[in-house]
């Protein structure tokens, strides 16, 4: 036999595990088959007979054979001296010797777990069930029966361990090679007990010990975030697209932020192949606010949901006019917005937010959004940066209050270098500018009683700064070039502003000027030059020549000794990318906007309707010339509302470079929404009350956001009393409530000043209003008061609040029975209290109209156990309904509902062993005097540690603790509640204990650990049957956390 079959190892069928030399190929989702493939060309499984069929069973002698291989007990059972030795009841002479050898030899080893059945028969050669098979797996991972797991528990152990999806496959009594195969491959690729190695690392085999498998992921999204999960097993985190994902129980979950057109997402883990899917995102979401914060108290930052548009982001209509600069930041997410005039400590800001794009053109409609400008911070120095031998640039935190008196620029011994001769102030950065130039040098300069704008003051600080010797000039270098504009870099920051900058380029005879010079955004070293109107810069190559460049120095160039850059014909990048069609949106009736990728001469576009007919194109131009031409409007000829799916061919539209790329023609489906009114009587809702035929008031709720005047206007309506069709009377007040939707008219006037004889209004004529988009009623709508004719009825109810839970220390969340009015919503409204008085206040509210849900996040933080807290309203009320009706408490509306979860404090850990001390005895008391290292965690409530085996498995794996490099391996974990006897035992208070005695390679910890340091971490589990919960009726699951450190006493 050669050295490769020797060092095969058969695995029952013949099972085996291989060599060294030789690796798995395993893809990112391996099913059962795919496992027995791999296996069998491997060597690892063979047949009988016939070879190997998937169906095929296994007996239970050539299982009881492959443990022993895995055991590494194959020839001691092969050389044992049987004959004459005790045996099972069922073999005698008809059995093989093989088989007679090895059952006397199973026999003689009890601990192997093989015992036979209860009249002490082998039964070698019936078929080996799922949980037979399987108890063998967990004996070779170290596991012992009736400690680990019993005979009953076989199948959800196996599945708390990952070798199983569902403990349902751990239940046939006949298995087919399939699940042979597949019980196999994850025991193999599984960590046996107290090793950081798998079992096949173990036996030396180059098996793959991860794999990765994806839950179904779409091809395409119409969302920009989409959750990619899986199964990953031996893995206890992947990493998605970069970034870390941990592992529970097997599984993983995350979210991916979509960018427009194809998204590549990769999964990784260490040790398994990488699993590769694609997904396109076509982005037609706006962009979203999802936070507005104040920074210091003359700034906000507006932060949205995925990258925007810089021109729409920084116009200062789309706040409401609000603020002096809006400026975009880095992260293209960012807008920070700087009011004219510090606001007050606590002052609230309201604006509105609209007309802001992403990179696609999606425009945001009006977002009404609230600040609280609070600043409890003083202002720090986030860097200092020398920016030549005249100027030194200091970043702050925040916008801050400065002049020349806060700065001063010092030797070693503390006398003053150079005079200041002014400083400027540009957002967070201030420029100090001094009066001569500083001599070469270390310096430190000091910077004093700086105020924010919340007259906070910052600590007085030192930095030190070197000078170095500067008297060249500044230079630039060529970046990149295309037909139209030349991009350099300089190799220092520029004082000049850019309108003063000037440059030409020459070529041969030609020459001539730019248009444009602007900077980059996030290197204002980076200076671009640009041709505007058709102008282009000859392909042959030209020098490009730049002067009136003044460094913070004093250098300059001027015109003589201009900065010469060559760009050759090699550096100049010719636009060869054609146009695409980014989005198709519905801008009015029968009128939709084609985006383009960039700005392009007008094209072709041909519409058909669902039924193939083409409908007549009236117009196509550009939405707005002056602000781009990369926007197409298309008006439809038709004198009906159009709606439904449109097939649009777009065809013939080329860009404006020179080379004039023309588009791959292409067919878009675009929807039209219906831009009606609707005058179905049921989708209208009403309320007419009365409390006399002189005081009346009429409801009126339309299916869709109307405009205010149409609405407003008493000609639109007539009203049936008495008989007789009237005109809503000049003098009745009609409003359009907060909704926008709701109008009420109040007739009490309108009697009183008439001489029309008052009598109940039985119903209400509509006509020729409009709704917010322009779009008038078609025709009229009749709504009967006297015999309802199929509206629905509006309720003036106020709207209550019917449940309140605790979702963080921070937060919560309230049930609304009724709708509110976002206008008027006022955190001051709500506040929690506790059974001794003690109240919480709220920060911040916001509402959900979808869910009928309010959102509190407090001021004051909840405890995690929140029992006994109860939700407050204040005494005066502002938040209502439409209908103003203040927001109330349900009769009997229950304390907090608790869905916190717990958490834990590392506190102490001690070597314990008698009579070293008082935490050393009070610990050993608590787990019958059982000498080692014992880890002690305060928990933040009441808690309960399950004792089952199981359990304590699934958290011993969840809690790391490491000393060192070196991981330690938990052998028990427990609780205990303090009754104040110490410091660590504080009355009435839950702890969880850790024991420990060695680490993960077996090395034994010892009292010498005594002082060193511990970093104790634990990954939160969700099953709440096997995880350390609160006290609460629902049983919140502890918490997870990283990195608690604590010294060994």
């Amino acid at each position: 036999m050669n050295n490769l079959k020797q060092k095969i190892l058969s695995f029952a069928l013949a099972t085996s595990v291989v060599l060294s030399s030789t690796s798995m190929a395993f893809a990112g989702s391996l099913s059962n088959i795919d496992k027995l493939n791999v296996l069998s060309d491997l060597g690892i499984i063979t047949g009988e007979g016939n070879g190997v069929i998937a169906t095929q069973t296994m007996t239970r002698y050539r299982a009881f054979v492959m443990q022993l291989k895995m055991m590494g007990k194959y020839d001691e059972m092969n050389n044992f001296a049987w004959e004459g030795k005790e045996t099972f009841k069922d073999i005698n002479a008809k059995h093989s010797q093989f088989i007679r050898k090895l059952a006397a030899y199973l026999k003689a080893h009890p601990e192997f777990g093989i015992e036979g059945d209860h009249l002490g028969n082998l039964n070698p050669m019936a078929p080996v069930s799922a949980r037979e098979y399987m108890k063998m797996m967990l004996v070779r991972l170290g596991y012992v029966e009736n400690k680990d797991f019993t005979w009953a528990s076989i199948p959800v152990f196996a599945q708390s361990l990952g070798l199983v999806e569902s403990a349902s496959e751990v239940e046939g009594s006949q298995i087919p090679l399939t699940t042979i195969a597949d019980f196999t491959y994850d025991t193999l690729t599984s960590k046996p007990v107290n090793s950081d190695k798998t079992l096949a690392q173990e036996l030396g085999l180059n098996v793959s010990a991860a794999e990765i498998k994806l839950d179904s992921v779409p091809a395409t999204s119409n969302k920009a975030a989409i959750t990619i999960s899986g199964s990953a097993s031996g893995l206890d985190k992947v990493t998605v697209n970069g970034k870390e994902v941990a592992v529970k129980n097997g599984k993983f979950e995350t979210e991916v932020t979509l960018k427009d057109g194809s998204n590549t997402i990769i999964v990784k883990g260490d040790g398994a192949q990488d699993v590769t899917v694609t997904v396109k995102y076509n982005d037609v979401d706006a962009p979203e606010v999802v936070d507005v914060q104040p920074a210091g108290l003359k700034q906000v930052e507006v932060t949205f949901n995925e990258e925007v548009d810089k021109d729409s982001a920084e116009v200062l209509a789309n706040y409401d006019n609000k603020f002096a600069t809006a400026k975009l930041q880095s992260d293209k997410k960012t807008v920070v917005l700087t009011l004219a005039s510090a606001a007050a400590q606590n002052d609230k800001i309201k604006f509105d937010i609209e007309d802001i794009k992403d990179l696609k053109g999606n425009k945001m409609d009006k977002e009404s959004v609230e600040v609280k400008m609070v600043d409890r911070e003083v202002p720090e120095v986030e860097e200092v940066s020398v920016k030549g031998n005249q100027m030194i640039q200091v970043t702050f935190s925040e916008l801050v209050q400065v002049s020349e008196s806060n700065f001063e620029l010092v030797d070693e011994d503390g006398n003053r270098v150079e005079r200041i001769k002014n400083v400027e102030v540009d957002g967070r950065n201030v420029k100090i500018n001094f009066r001569k130039a500083i001599d070469a040098g270390n310096y430190i300069l000091e910077v004093n009683d700086v105020k924010d704008y919340a007259n906070l003051v910052m600590l007085d600080a030192e930095f030190d700064v070197t000078i170095v010797e500067d008297e060249d000039a500044p230079s630039a270098t060529l970046v990149s070039a295309t037909d139209t504009k030349v991009t350099v870099e300089f190799n220092e920051d520029i004082k000049t502003a850019l309108k003063d900058i000037e440059a030409e380029w020459k070529s041969g005879s030609k020459k001539g000027s730019f248009d444009k010079i602007t900077a980059d955004d996030d290197n204002d070293r980076l200076i671009t030059f640009e041709l505007e109107g058709g102008k282009t810069i000859p392909l042959s190559g030209i020098t490009l020549y730049i002067w009136n460049v003044e460094d913070y120095s004093g250098n300059s160039v001027d015109k003589d000794d201009a900065i010469e850059i060559k760009v050759d014909r090699d550096d100049i990048e010719i636009d060869t990318i054609r146009p695409e069609v980014e989005s198709i949106k519905q801008d009015g009736k029968n009128t939709f906007i084609i985006t383009f990728s960039e700005d392009v001469q007008l094209g072709t576009v041909t519409v058909f309707d669902e039924d193939d007919e083409e409908i007549d194109v009236k117009s196509i131009a550009y939405k707005d010339s002056s602000k781009n031409k990369k926007e197409i409007k298309v008006v439809l000829d038709s004198n009906d509302d159009l709606y439904g799916t449109f097939t649009v061919e777009i065809e013939d539209f080329a860009d404006m470079s020179t080379q004039e790329n023309e588009m791959i023609p292409d067919s878009f489906e675009v929807k039209l929404e219906d831009s009606d009114i609707s005058s179905d009587v049921t989708s209208f809702k009403a309320l007419r009350t009365s409390n006399s035929t002189i005081d009346q008031i009429l409801y009126i709720q339309f299916p869709e956001k109307m405009n205010e005047s149409s609405v407003e206007n008493e000609n639109n309506y007539k009203v049936f009393f008495g008989g007789k069709w009237v005109t809503i009377h000049k003098d009745a007040d009609i409003t359009l409530l907060a909704d926008e939707k709701t109008v009420k008219i109040e007739v009490k006037d309108w009697f009183n000043n008439s001489d029309v004889t008052p009598a109940a209004i039985d119903g209400i004529q509509i006509f020729n209003v409009k709704d917010e988009s322009g779009n008038e009623l078609d025709g009229t709508v009749w709504l009967d008061f006297a015999s309802n004719n199929g509206y629905g009825v509006l309720s003036l109810a106020a709207p209550e609040i019917t449940a309140v839970k605790a979702t963080a220390k921070d937060k919560a969340i309230a049930t609304v029975s009724g709708s509110i009015d976002e206008a008027t919503l006022d955190a001051d409204d709500f506040y929690f209290q506790d059974a001794s008085g003690n109240k919480y206040y709220v920060d911040d509210v916001t509402y959900n109209s979808t869910k009928d849900e309010l959102t509190f996040i407090m001021d004051d933080e909840f405890p995690t156990d929140v029992a006994g807290i109860t939700l407050k309203l204040a005494a005066n009320v502002s938040t209502e309904n439409v209908f103003e009706q203040a927001i109330e408490l349900a009769s009997g509306l229950p304390g907090l509902v608790d869905e916190i979860k717990p958490e834990v404090t590392v506190t102490d850990a001690v070597y314990a062993t008698a009579g070293k001390s008082a935490l050393a005895d009070f610990i050993l008391g608590e787990n019958s005097g059982a000498e080692g290292l014992y880890v002690i965690l305060e928990a933040s409530e009441a808690i309960d540690v399950p004792a089952g085996a199981d359990a304590q498995n699934l958290l011993k794996d969840a809690f790391t603790v490491k000393k060192g490099s070196k991981e330690l391996a938990i052998n028990k974990i427990f609780e205990y509640t303090g009754n104040n006897t110490e410091k660590y035992n504080k009355n009435g208070v839950d702890y969880v204990v850790l024991f420990i005695t060695a680490d993960k390679d077996g090395n034994a910890v010892t009292a010498n650990a005594v002082k060193d340091q511990l970093i104790i971490s634990f990954n939160e589990i969700s099953v709440k049957a096997l995880t350390i919960t609160d006290a609460a009726s629902n049983d919140n699951v502890l918490a997870g956390f990283k990195d608690g450190k604590v010294n060994i006493q």
